[in-house]
């Protein structure tokens, strides 16, 4: 895979050299990757799944189907809220993405 540097983000980004620390972030960018396919593939079959749920059962209807057992129910709207507390996070991105 070829990879095309990005500029500088700023003054005060730093080029660190560490080996293990490069290995780890190709290992993930690599685990990343090899995700991606299969994680599309289910999102399409969930929602072909779905869709056929949908289309054949009426809302409060429960069904065996082979080995799985369907319900499909109307859940009701609700309010949610929340604080979240201050943390530290690392954001992680390629040069080339």
């Amino acid at each position: 895979m070829a990879h095309s540097e990005k500029d500088q983000l700023g003054m005060d980004e730093e080029i660190l050299e560490d080996m293990e620390l490069e290995e780890a972030l190709e290992k993930r960018s690599e685990y990343r990757d090899q995700l991606a396919g299969p994680q599309v593939a289910y999102k399409e079959a969930d929602d072909r799944a779905k869709a056929l749920i949908e289309e054949r059962l009426e809302i409060g209807d429960v069904a065996r189907v082979g080995r799985f057992r369907v319900t499909r129910e109307m859940k009701p709207g609700r309010d949610v809220s929340f604080t979240t507390e201050a943390k530290a996070g690392v954001s992680i991105t390629a040069s080339d993405e």
